[in-house]
């Protein structure tokens, strides 16, 4: 695998005056882009929008973590051919995952 990580003075260097956050979410979905994802943890608004624009992009998402009512109705919506399961659940069916939740359920996604 290549070193995808660019250096933070580089990143810094590319923003200019523009917007630093959104520099850096920008150079993380081009990461994401080149990889093949098809797997989603994290089905809220943000993670959705993320497995759906990698879909548009050639990738296939085959499982989405949906844990509330709107999530589960926001991936059916956007994601129709992933199966709507658990963590563990889309972990066992893809082979590589984005993990899109808040930083307050990261521990509990990862142990």
């Amino acid at each position: 695998m290549t070193d995808d990580r660019l250096p933070l003075a580089e990143l810094m260097a590319k923003t200019g005056d523009g917007d630093f956050l959104r520099s850096v979410a920008e150079s993380v979905l081009q990461i994401i882009m080149e990889a093949d994802v098809d797997g989603l943890i994290g089905a809220g608004r943000a993670g959705t929008v993320i497995a759906r624009a990698l879909e548009r992009a050639g990738h296939s998402c085959v499982a989405v973590d949906a844990i509330s009512d709107a999530a589960k109705a926001r991936a059916a919506q956007l994601l129709p051919s992933a199966d709507i399961t658990d963590a563990v659940g889309v972990c066992e069916a893809a082979d590589l995952v984005v993990v899109a939740v808040p930083d307050s359920s990261i521990e509990a996604v990862v142990t």
